[in-house]
């Protein structure tokens, strides 16, 4: 039995394997993995340096993976840039800590000489608790912030608790300045239980930037709730919205006016029935 050993191999350029085999990934140049192991005091690292990797659309380059074991504690790390299919570069830093039922995440992104400033951080403590009944998770956000268009949104402190499929969600609020969006209930084959999303002047067209959605954009500053129920029911979750209100209403940039919008599910139908006036 080794009590210590180190490791040391590369994983040569792809390209030609990958277009000869077809293979769904490919990385394009010469990528090296080291580390070591050492019983006497329990520790183990793992450090990856990756040039370039694709697979699909996606596309990383100088990426760098690591992981680090000491006793009960596993502390990993991804440091990478992604290019989307634009050339648009966002480099993250991915930080993870876990130490017997705990992890601690830290999330920070920013892109890369882009007009459009795409930049922030993200924290939050998990603890991982067995029961007869299953095992639970509670999840702790920490208050940080993010930053899109140029737009600084802040994330307040809440909590999230799933225990199987129940999961509940405790003063989730992202806001700046008169704006909020903020969620709050529960996500349950309890069809009694609802979800609760309230507005206040959220620019619809942040979602569809997010989603990434070009064929069908509507925009617009939206407020108001909407109540989502039934998300386990296997198809369209029951979806109403409550004085749902929407100025300078747009469809593919095509400004219609203010929008006043209610909704409500036809059980018949099995779908959303809306109702609006511009």
């Amino acid at each position: 039995i080794f009590d210590f050993f180190e490791f040391e191999f590369s994983i040569p350029d792809t390209e030609n394997l990958t277009k000869t085999f077809e293979l769904p990934f490919m990385f394009s140049n010469e990528s090296f993995i080291n580390g070591y192991y050492n019983d006497s005091i329990g520790r183990f690292s793992l450090v990856t340096d990756v040039p370039a990797f694709s697979m699909g659309k996606i596309f990383l380059k100088n990426s760098n993976i690591s992981i680090e074991k000491f006793g009960p504690a596993v502390q990993a790390g991804i440091r990478t840039t992604h290019i989307t299919p634009k050339g648009v570069g966002t480099d993250w830093d991915i930080e993870t800590v876990t130490h017997n039922d705990s992890c601690n995440i830290d999330i920070n992104w920013q892109n890369i000489k882009n007009k459009n400033i795409f930049s922030g951080n993200f924290s939050s403590t998990s603890h991982f608790i067995s029961s007869v009944d299953g095992n639970i998770i509670d999840v702790v956000i920490k208050p940080s912030s993010f930053i899109i268009s140029d737009s600084i949104w802040n994330v307040q402190p809440s909590t999230i608790h799933v225990h199987g499929k129940e999961i509940s969600i405790h003063d989730f609020e992202i806001e700046r300045s008169k704006q909020h969006l903020k969620i709050d209930g529960d996500i349950s084959e309890d069809k009694e239980k609802i979800l609760n999303v309230n507005l206040k002047d959220i620019d619809l067209s942040y979602i569809f930037d997010v989603l990434n959605r070009k064929n069908i954009v509507f925009g617009g500053e939206a407020t108001g709730e909407v109540l989502v129920s039934n998300i386990y029911n296997g198809g369209m979750p029951v979806i109403n919205t409550k004085n749902l209100f929407v100025s300078d209403f747009s469809y593919n940039h095509s400004v219609f006016g203010d929008l006043n919008v209610d909704s409500k599910w036809d059980d018949v139908e099995k779908a959303i029935c809306f109702d609006g006036v511009v």
